[in-house]
Formats: structure tokens, C-alpha cells, sequence
């Protein structure tokens, strides 16, 4: 049986809940069910921040020394553009209200597809952004069998169970790759929401990797803002893209293509 043979099935009977499950990868840390624990001896078994009962998930590849030294999300590369990411979502357009209650870490779940890190073939750069030196790390050739056991026996599992899970934001090619089961393309997923096998019932939003948005230019900033308005008014403001999915499921059934990302 192939790890994607998995899909469909619940997760372990003996726990009723997201947090029980993520106790007890916890409690058998360090998690050696793969080759990345080679590297990463001292793996704490599943590292995540955030609220547990939030709607929205998000996803990001692996973890760096900085979160794992703080069993968090986003302590590393990817802190400032996720601080930018919260601020943007919460400032209203000019002259106008915000629609919705500010957003805080407790409205999102944030987990990584891998719970360890790879050494192996990882490409390292330095860069300067004004007085800040910034680490961009990329796993590229991380072990894909090792990404697949990790997502589908540990990640997958807890997102399953989560009680509100409403939209995933997937961020970086490995993060979309593997949650959209396709070839990875900038300009046909970024910014946009698709349908996940993994996931049935919940849109997933694309966006790049946090950690090139921390070194971004200011053009590449500017298509984040305009993604993240899309995001905010068709999940956020007005829920729409719910309906469009529930529209886009009725139109699969029937064989007929659609986009998520299209009004009705």
C-alpha cells in the first residue's frame, strides 16, 4: 500500500481529539519513523503554534533551529512577512471599518509538513535588507518518501481533527506541492484557492514562502498585499469562496470544470 492509499482514513481511534494526538507524538519524541531524524536527533515529534479550535490552518514546509528551539512556528525565517501578513488583514481600507474582529495567532492553527529539517542538499544564502541579515533556507531535495511519511503520519492526522477547520493557507512549493498532489507553478498558485484530496470540505489559499517574502522586494510585497485582499474578501468578508466550493463540489460530481476563484 502507497502512503496516498491512507487517503480517507480517520486517524487513530484512541484519540478523540487534535490535542491528544499531538501529546502523544510529543510523548514518543524523538519521532525516528524516517531518515530526517538522522539529522534531527532531538526532534520534539510534531511542533505547532496557535489555537487548536481555530478555522484557519497554515501550512509551511519544515521547521529551522529557531523554531525548534522554541517548539514554534515562524520563531525563524518567515517571522517578519507572517508579522506583515496579521498587520495587513488588519488594517482596514481607507475610510472604512474593518468587517471583522482582528485577527490574533489564536485565529490560526500553524504546523509544518515536516517536523524535522533536512541537512542533506539544502541551499543556504545570506542576504541584507536594510539592517537586517536575513537566512533563506530552501529543502528542495529533502527526501520526498521522508516528506510523504511525515505529512501523512503525523500533519495530516491533526488537521483532520481539528474541530473548525474552515481554510487552509498552504505557503512555499513543498507546502503546495504536497497538500495539492500537482506540480508546483508560481503563477497558476499563488494567490489563488484549489481543492485538496487531502481535504475535501476545505479551500486551500496559496501563497509563497514566508521566508522569500521576509527578503522580498518591494514589488513582490505589493503582490502579497493584493493576495492577501483577495484572500480577506472572499474568505474573510463576505465567505464566498465556502459557497464557491460547495458549488465546485456539486460540479465535479457532474464532471464539469470550474475555478474556486470565480464569482457566482
Amino acid at each position: 500500500m502507497g502512503l496516498f492509499d491512507i487517503i480517507g482514513e480517520a486517524p487513530p481511534e484512541q484519540f478523540d481529539t487534535a490535542e491528544a494526538l499531538i501529546q502523544s507524538f510529543r510523548a514518543q519524541a524523538p519521532c525516528s519513523r524516517c531518515s530526517l531524524s538522522e539529522v534531527n536527533q532531538n526532534n520534539k515529534g510534531f511542533i505547532h503554534r496557535g489555537n487548536l479550535n481555530a478555522r484557519i490552518a497554515v501550512l509551511t514546509d519544515s521547521p529551522f533551529a529557531e523554531d525548534i528551539a522554541g517548539e514554534s512556528v515562524f520563531c525563524g525565517p518567515g517571522r517578519y512577512a507572517w508579522e506583515k501578513i496579521i498587520k495587513t488583514l488588519n488594517t482596514p481600507e481607507k475610510g472604512k471599518n474593518l468587517p471583522y474582529r482582528p485577527l490574533s495567532d489564536e485565529d490560526f492553527f500553524m504546523t509544518f509538513i515536516m517536523q524535522c529539517r533536512t541537512a542533506k542538499d539544502v541551499v543556504m544564502k545570506k542576504r541584507k535588507k536594510g539592517k537586517k541579515n536575513v537566512f533563506i533556507v530552501d529543502p528542495e531535495n529533502a527526501n520526498k518518501q521522508d516528506v510523504l511519511t511525515c505529512f501523512n503520519l503525523h500533519t495530516w492526522p491533526v488537521l483532520q481533527m481539528l474541530p473548525n477547520l474552515q481554510v487552509i493557507i498552504a505557503t512555499g512549493k513543498i507546502a503546495i506541492q504536497m497538500i495539492l498532489r500537482e506540480e508546483y507553478m508560481h503563477d497558476r498558485h499563488v494567490g489563488n484557492f484549489f481543492l485538496s484530496e487531502f481535504f475535501p470540505k476545505v479551500p486551500v489559499f496559496c501563497l509563497d514562502s514566508l521566508r522569500m517574502y521576509d527578503i522580498a522586494s518591494d514589488f513582490k510585497m505589493t503582490e502579497l498585499r493584493e493576495d492577501l485582499d483577495f484572500f480577506r474578501y472572499k474568505y474573510l468578508e463576505t465567505g464566498r469562496v465556502m459557497k464557491v466550493h460547495s458549488y465546485y463540489q456539486d460540479c465535479r460530481s457532474r464532471g464539469i470544470e470550474v475555478s474556486l476563484n470565480q464569482n457566482i
